[in-house]
């Protein structure tokens, strides 16, 4: 499986990236610093969104902007698909999901209560 805009770095099992002390995204200053002019503009990006576009390589500003439907059909395949081992199931990457994520969508994130 290939994503169109840019492929993610081979693993050879382990995540390449390492977490930030918070948890939040993985840790890359070039990523950090896309993800907050991205914050800027278009306000809170949810912590899993961020985590899975670092994952899928979605981390520059050309390659964002052009983001469309078919890359986030991409993308919900890639982390369905993806090695556990590489990146384990956790509410920070898979939201609501990270107990099944082989049925991966990028959904709401706020719980809503009536």
């Amino acid at each position: 499986m290939s994503l169109s805009k840019e492929k993610p770095p081979e693993s050879s099992g382990t995540c390449s990236g390492t977490k930030s002390p918070d948890n939040d995204v993985l840790d890359s200053s070039p990523e950090n610093e896309i993800f907050r002019i991205a914050e800027e503009k278009v306000g809170k990006i949810p912590k899993n969104l961020r985590n899975v576009m670092s994952i899928c390589g979605y981390t520059t500003s050309a390659i964002i902007s052009t983001i469309d439907s078919e890359d986030i059909e991409n993308m919900e395949q890639y982390m369905r698909d993806l090695d556990p081992t590489v990146a384990p199931p956790t509410k920070d990457l898979y939201g609501i999901y990270q107990n099944c994520p082989q049925k991966f969508k990028f959904g709401p994130e706020k719980e809503h209560s009536f």
